[in-house]
């Protein structure tokens, strides 16, 4: 049985350091249609099932490159 799909404004804070995925995570957010909102600030609506939280680090598990330096999301 699938979930219902549901729908939450959020806003992504994000500190990416030198090395980062800054390809990879702009990526993201263009395909999201997030609105930039200041240095490393952006909102959006997103779409998902489930709970919001497991489903957005997924999410961005698998179009960003987290490296060791940045795991502790």
């Amino acid at each position: 049985m699938k979930r219902a799909l549901m729908k939450s404004a959020v806003w992504v804070s994000y500190d990416l350091g030198i090395q980062a995925d800054y390809e990879g995570m702009y990526a993201w957010l263009d395909e999201r249609q997030a609105k930039e909102c200041g240095d490393s600030l952006a909102f959006f609506n997103y779409e998902y099932s489930g709970p919001l939280l497991k489903a957005l680090t997924a999410d961005l598990k698998k179009s960003v490159q987290i490296t060791r330096e940045h795991a502790s999301m």
